[in-house]
This record gives C-alpha cells, sequence and structure tokens, in this order.
C-alpha cells in the first residue's frame, strides 16, 4: 500500500478509503476469524478493526509498513475483545474434541476454531500471529509456563487429527 493511498484515506477521501478496506480486507477477517466464535462476531471484529485503522490514520499515524502495522491492530484488537470475556481466559482445563475431515485448509482452519477458546485464542496469538510469548502472557494475564502448554496442547491436538487422517 503506497504512502499516497494511506494519506488520502487519512484525510477522509472515501475513495481511497474504500481503496484500503479492498485491498486489507481478506486478510484482516482472516485474522478475526481465527479469534471470532462466529462468523458475524467475526464481521463485527473486521469492521472495528478498519474503523481503528481509519483513526489511527487519520490521526497522522501513517506507518512505513502497512501490513505489519494492520495486522498489529488486527491482533491486539482481537486478544483485547477475548480478554475483557468473562471465564475465556481461565486456567481451568478444558476438554478438546475434534472431528475427522478431510484435509484442506479450511479444515485446519475448523480444527483450530473447535479449539477451546483459550487454547485457540493462546494457539492464534503465538503460534500464527506471532507474538512473542511474554507479551501474549502479560496481554492475558497470564503465566508463560500455562500459555506455552496451551498453545503446545493445541498443537499436539491438531497434529494428532490430521495424521489421524492419512492412517484411516
Amino acid at each position: 500500500m503506497n504512502r499516497s493511498t494511506l494519506e488520502k484515506a487519512a484525510s477522509g477521501d472515501k475513495v481511497y478509503q474504500k481503496e484500503v478496506f479492498k485491498s486489507k480486507y481478506g486478510r484482516i477477517h482472516a485474522i478475526s476469524m481465527r479469534y471470532a466464535e462466529s462468523e458475524e462476531e467475526a464481521k463485527e471484529f473486521t469492521e472495528n478493526i478498519f474503523i481503528t485503522i481509519f483513526n489511527k490514520l487519520k490521526s497522522g499515524d501513517i506507518p512505513s509498513n502497512f501490513e505489519e502495522w494492520s495486522r498489529s491492530i488486527a491482533v491486539n484488537y482481537c486478544c483485547n475483545e477475548i480478554i475483557v470475556r468473562p471465564g475465556i481466559i481461565s486456567n481451568k482445563k478444558e476438554n478438546i474434541d475434534l472431528h475427522n475431515k478431510d484435509i484442506q485448509t479450511e479444515v485446519v482452519i475448523e480444527m483450530i476454531r473447535e479449539l477451546p477458546s483459550k487454547t485457540r485464542v493462546f494457539y492464534n496469538a503465538v503460534a500464527i500471529d506471532a507474538l512473542p510469548v511474554n507479551e501474549a502472557a502479560k496481554m492475558f494475564c497470564v503465566d508463560e509456563d500455562f500459555l506455552m502448554k496451551q498453545v503446545i496442547t493445541a498443537i499436539i491436538e491438531i497434529k494428532h487429527k490430521v495424521s489421524h487422517i492419512f492412517t484411516e
């Protein structure tokens, strides 16, 4: 995304805002889908993320790396939305129940979405969105070891499920 387009979008030009929205919608929505409980919630997250992006642009915060900057805003928004939910982030163990499916990208995404809420959120933040463990632990107010156990549990469960598909 070139700086000129971002500056015009920041000035409130709807044509350029639409261009920014169209060019980044898929990526921002994909991030939202990893954290949201439903498609409807993912759409709400995506809309709110774009509002945040445009408000930051309007305030003069035009980044040199828009892709990374917008990704960071999306991940932080989603994580902050999850943090405020009662009972989502706790130390209580949850059972993981994945179903057999053909191995396709959509299936793996669904496997991730079927993880227990906190396991899915921690996995997405650390394994998918590359948030450093210490930062994620601080963000979620949990111990780093606990967070990593959840991420490792998710990885093991997904690998187990994928390998099971190939041995059937």
